[in-house]
């Protein structure tokens, strides 16, 4: 049997047509012969057996080729592919779909592609459109972030200078710039550095029990006997030379017995007249290599603690999906030696959907254990 509306052949018993979706339930039956003088003989000549919306998908589908496969064409198709590696073959393919959304592409036997839709084909011209704008914008922002980072490596120069040079001069003259200014840095690091110690920063014990008794250190003798006194007053200029030498410090203020210090460890600090604290055991005077300041030694310490600070908080909230961290809301504290105190701000949604800000305190002991947790929204 044949359709009333497109004359499409179609099984026999058919309800609706697969390709114009008419329903044939209500239509009055025609004889064989009069669908075919209706419907058979004028389509049969110009209609393809191919549907134009399969050809048009896989026309839309970003391997070149596959929509020629389809009508029956395997040769061009092959061509198409193996071109599209080449420009040429892009625009073969982009000529193939702008036919195909016009219903001007044939297939093999010259016949006009089956069951065309103005409507398929439409849709079928917004999703390239989509697709078109899509990829103008992310081009458009690959090159604008390409800029951006060429225009950042011409004048950055060093990690404290930067030399910004006019639009008119040459690369040539640009890149003199930044040889001549590498070249004056590194003659300029060539120079130790060493900050000043100030009179009276270093404060040598008493070296027998009796003034050190008069001078009220009992407790000091005590706990650390009068061997290391003496060995103390011995290390602490070396103490106050290695600060001196980190550029954190600006001046040598105290140099002193910290209260950390036992019989078999004893630790020295350095404080500097910009707050810069350093401590020094024995073994560490003894080495070579730079000084490091408090906050330098902590801080691989505090990074650790930050990521597990926000796991301890994530465990903590009841949904734990819309956590959003500030970035200027991460603060460090040591409250007691050896206790690490971190306090996250951040963003969350509550039960009724309503992002509210909360502050959260984790606190962790020398052993990295979590010793204290406590969380409240900020008002």
């Amino acid at each position: 049997m044949y359709c009333s509306n497109c004359g499409k052949e179609l099984p026999n018993g058919s309800k609706f047509c697969f390709c114009c979706g008419t329903n044939l339930q209500n239509k009055e039956p025609k004889s064989t012969e009069q669908q075919i003088q209706e419907h058979t003989a004028p389509s049969l000549a110009t209609e393809s057996g191919y549907s134009y919306k399969t050809a048009q998908i896989l026309g839309m589908i970003p391997i070149p080729g596959l929509h020629r496969f389809y009508l029956g064409m395997p040769g061009s198709a092959i061509a198409q592919f193996i071109s599209s590696l080449f420009f040429i073959g892009i625009i073969w393919w982009l000529v193939d779909n702008i036919r195909l959304l016009t219903n001007n592409f044939k297939d093999r036997e010259g016949k006009q592609l089956a069951c065309y839709s103005k409507m398929f084909a439409f849709f079928s011209l917004i999703i390239w459109v989509a697709l078109f704008s899509n990829a103008i914008l992310n081009g458009n922002k690959a090159s604008q972030e390409k800029v951006e980072t060429s225009d950042t490596s011409t004048t950055e120069i060093s990690q404290n200078e930067t030399v910004t040079t006019g639009t008119d001069e040459s690369i040539e003259e640009k890149q003199e710039i930044l040889n001549s200014a590498e070249r004056s840095s590194q003659s300029t690091n060539t120079a130790e550095y060493e900050a000043p110690i100030r009179d009276g920063a270093i404060y040598l014990y008493p070296e027998t029990k009796k003034e050190l008794q008069k001078a009220g250190f009992s407790k000091t003798l005590k706990k650390l006997g009068l061997d290391n006194i003496k060995k103390c007053n011995k290390l602490f200029p070396l103490a106050a030379k290695k600060a001196a030498k980190n550029k954190k410090c600006d001046a040598v203020m105290t140099v002193d017995i910290s209260d950390k210090s036992t019989k078999d460890n004893i630790i020295i600090y350095v404080h500097a007249e910009n707050f810069t604290k350093f401590y020094f055991t024995e073994q560490e005077l003894m080495e070579d290599g730079p000084a490091k300041s408090e906050q330098e030694k902590l801080a691989p310490l505090l990074i650790r603690h930050e990521v597990m600070a926000e796991e301890v908080i994530k465990s903590k909230l009841n949904f734990p999906s819309t956590y959003d961290r500030h970035e200027l809301g991460v603060f460090h504290s040591r409250t007691t030696p050896g206790c690490n105190e971190i306090t996250i701000e951040f963003s969350a949604k509550n039960a009724y959907n309503l992002e509210l800000t909360y502050i959260a305190t984790v606190q962790f002991d020398k052993d990295s254990n979590v010793v204290g947790f406590r969380m409240q929204e900020k008002q």
